[in-house]
């Protein structure tokens, strides 16, 4: 859901895209198809060009990427997270590990990859913000979350390290003839390296669902209010359970934004992780939802 509509902006902001995905068995792959649909009709509106790949392992990445990659790719769930370790590990850490691979094989301005609010665990007090220390994820899935933010931090601390040891050696450097300058001093490459904790994104499906993925709370209510004949919600708990909401369209500017961010840091050879939350600072419970709907 977040990929389509992200793709959407790029593509009337004029820019060309490559889209890579699993089309992995979580939900029905006819969804994808429409929203794939939607994009190509989008793509030849707008001039610009979409190159669809499939999977995310290091081969089917390897299309040429100029400016900036996004990656908010990731098997997701919690409870399917428990019964398939290994597949979630295998896609959401070995890919994830793969696409910062890319960036540094193709000099890539800028990484933004998709974390989430999963990583925070049990916080105290409930407070979820980035400069606290993470709690134990109570998911699989935090934990490999937690895994893609540590490997880039230590991927932006090593190109921190490798930028002060150039520029050391460089000024070390016997001064050259004005002609030789420029080459002789050229800064290192750096890539900026953001991550996005997303909370609950809810909004609709590009070109075929108004009411969001199909494996959400609250696509599944609207679904059943909806259906004919008896209509039965199934709720698990007291109800009292409390997400915090993100709609589609904030998440994907919160994306477009970091992008923007990034690619001014990496002028300046800030490659050093930064994480943000993306949320809406607001709870609602399922009950409230439920009565809403």
């Amino acid at each position: 859901m977040i990929g389509s509509w992200l793709i959407t902006v790029l593509l009337k902001c004029g820019a060309n895209v490559v889209a890579i995905d699993s089309w992995n068995d979580y939900y029905q792959c006819s969804i994808k198809m429409h929203s794939i649909g939607r994009l190509d009709e989008i793509s030849r509106s707008c001039g610009n060009r979409l190159v669809k790949k499939m999977g995310k392992d290091y081969n089917s990445l390897s299309q040429k990427v100029s400016s900036a990659l996004q990656d908010m790719a990731a098997r997701a769930g919690v409870r399917p997270s428990m019964l398939e370790p290994d597949l979630f590990y295998s896609e959401n850490v070995l890919g994830t590990e793969n696409v910062f691979r890319l960036g540094i094989e193709l000099n890539t301005q800028n990484i933004v990859f998709a974390s989430s609010s999963a990583v925070y665990g049990k916080m105290k007090d409930g407070i979820c913000s980035e400069t606290l220390e993470l709690a134990p994820p109570e998911s699989f899935y935090g934990e490999t979350k937690v895994l893609n933010e540590k490997y880039a931090a230590d991927l932006g601390r090593k190109m921190k390290q490798q930028l002060e040891q150039q520029q050391q050696q460089q000024s070390q450097q016997q001064p050259q003839p004005q002609s030789q300058s420029t080459s002789q001093y050229s800064p290192p490459h750096s890539i900026s390296l953001t991550g996005l904790r997303f909370f609950t994104c809810n909004g609709p499906m590009l070109g075929c669902s108004d009411i969001g993925r199909p494996d959400m709370a609250i696509s599944q209510f609207v679904s059943m209010l909806r259906s004919k004949g008896e209509r039965v919600l199934t709720m698990y708990g007291d109800g009292e359970f409390k997400r915090d909401y993100t709609f589609v369209f904030d998440v994907v500017e919160g994306i477009c934004l970091s992008v923007i961010s990034g690619i001014n840091r990496q002028k300046v050879n800030d490659c050093e992780l930064k994480i943000y939350n993306i949320g809406e600072d607001h709870t609602s419970s399922v009950k409230k939802i439920i009565v809403l709907l």
